[in-house]
């Protein structure tokens, strides 16, 4: 299982187009095009666009582009190998406990990779839409939209804010 929303029924969802490809898992950005939610990626520079509302955590679990999931994907409880093209249907997660493969992350958070999982409590910041330690140089470090909860023995439980504060 590469991503997992632990509180999936309490958290908050939101059906929005993909503008661009993005990474399941990633931090992304609405913004209004022609009247519709769209997903964009979110550069380094968008950290006055880090508000409620304005953000989320990209999610997607059917491998067709006009839905967010079908009897053909995956279940809500399996493995989510699915990427989201631009044009795609997807889910704007916020308010959210994600249970994350730190291959889904930055390098500073995946051990695989040279980086050091999260421990709980710690304040993460975002490196090019990906969740990060928050000493990556030029991350999006204020306002914090995520926190580890927990570590669940190798993924991180990360909270993903409904508010950034």
């Amino acid at each position: 299982m590469l991503i997992h929303i632990a509180n999936y029924t309490e958290a908050s969802r939101y059906t929005v187009t993909a503008g661009a490809a993005l990474p399941l898992g990633g931090i992304h950005k609405i913004v209004n095009v022609g009247g519709v939610r769209t997903a964009q990626a979110l550069a380094d520079a968008d950290a006055a666009l880090l508000v409620e509302g304005n953000y989320g955590m990209s999610f997607k679990v059917s491998t067709d582009p006009y839905q967010v999931s079908s009897t053909t994907a995956p279940s809500f409880s399996g493995v989510r190998v699915v990427s989201i093209a631009a044009g795609d249907l997807m889910v704007s997660v916020v308010d959210a406990y994600v249970e994350i493969d730190p291959s889904l992350l930055d390098a500073s958070l995946d051990p695989a990779r040279a980086g050091t999982l999260p421990t709980p409590t710690q304040t993460l910041a975002i490196k090019s839409g990906l969740i990060c330690a928050s000493g990556v140089a030029g991350a999006i470090t204020t306002p914090v939209v995520a926190r580890c909860h927990y570590v669940n023995g190798t993924r991180p439980v990360i909270h993903i804010s409904a508010v950034a504060k």
